[in-house]
């Protein structure tokens, strides 16, 4: 979804129609999970599971705003590579704490990561780019931090998660609209219609996906799927809608981040009792 408003924001230059654009898809996302809703009971879990639960919503909706801003300066593939990062970054306080033989593993995948991110602090710097990957780090950091506090929610369903995080994403964007924009109502009054019905129902179809294909995810293969499908459709709209030029240390880095991505997910899911036997090499 980021991507795609990427693309869209770049028809128009300045901050206001990015922030609109956020604002309409927030609008389509949380409609999005108040339909996939039906029966929801009331949350289980203690006082400090539901205080996990607002500040790891938080750090969710800013780490979407905060890649979305790095999409106003990067590529569109080298901000795919950069918070794809995040799916290993999650990974370290348990590579601190194994000492299984198998856990080089994860010392592999993120030897990967590092030298992508290398690959991509090394390279020619544009004027916005440094910036832009100051955006894209802070959304790794505040994605990989708010994976920390999973434990404390994992009692919790994924109809919550939703809500909780689609309402704190609406309240930014409209915090920022109303921040950036000289006459915040211009979202209601001026607006494209077409635009907007885009966005918003782009915003809709990614809670939906996202929602039903996590609660189909017995295996635990979704975010392997996730990281390396954002890294692919990254190139394809960059190639199909803005032929913006690649470099190809952005190749380079977007291999190293996707295998890396997917030996450190490999490693996790070979945990699972469905995985055991076929992904043991990884325990």
């Amino acid at each position: 979804m980021w991507t795609f408003l990427a693309v869209l924001s770049r028809r128009q230059g300045g901050f206001t129609h990015p922030v609109k654009l956020l604002f309409y898809a927030s609008v389509g996302v949380f409609v999005g999970v108040l339909t996939c809703m039906t029966g929801m009971r009331r949350p289980p879990g203690t006082n400090i599971s539901k205080a996990s639960l607002l500040l790891r919503s938080l750090m969710t909706a800013c780490a979407f705003a905060s890649r979305f801003a790095s999409l106003w300066h990067l590529s569109l593939v080298d901000s795919a590579v950069v918070t794809s990062t995040s799916l290993v970054l999650t990974r370290l306080p348990e590579l601190a704490q194994r000492r299984t033989p198998r856990s080089c593993m994860l010392a592999v995948s993120l030897l990967l990561t590092a030298t992508a991110l290398g690959l991509l602090a090394f390279s020619d710097m544009s004027e916005g780019r440094p910036e832009g990957l100051r955006w894209a780090v802070v959304s790794t950091a505040l994605h990989s931090t708010q994976q920390l506090l999973s434990p404390a929610t994992a009692g919790m369903p994924l109809s919550v998660l939703l809500l909780h995080t689609s309402f704190a994403l609406l309240l930014l964007s409209t915090l920022l609209a109303a921040y950036l924009m000289e006459r915040p109502e211009k979202l209601f009054t001026e607006a494209d219609m077409g635009t907007m019905s885009l966005t918003s129902h782009m915003g809709f179809a990614y809670v939906y996906f996202v929602s039903k294909g996590r609660e189909a995810d017995v295996g635990g293969l979704a975010n392997m799927y996730k990281n390396s499908f954002d890294v692919i459709i990254a190139f394809a709209f960059n190639k199909a809608f803005l032929d913006e030029p690649v470099a190809a240390i952005s190749y380079a880095a977007a291999a190293l981040v996707v295998t890396g991505a997917t030996v450190s997910e490999l490693q996790r899911v070979a945990g699972l009792s469905h995985y055991r036997k076929r992904f043991r090499f990884f325990i």
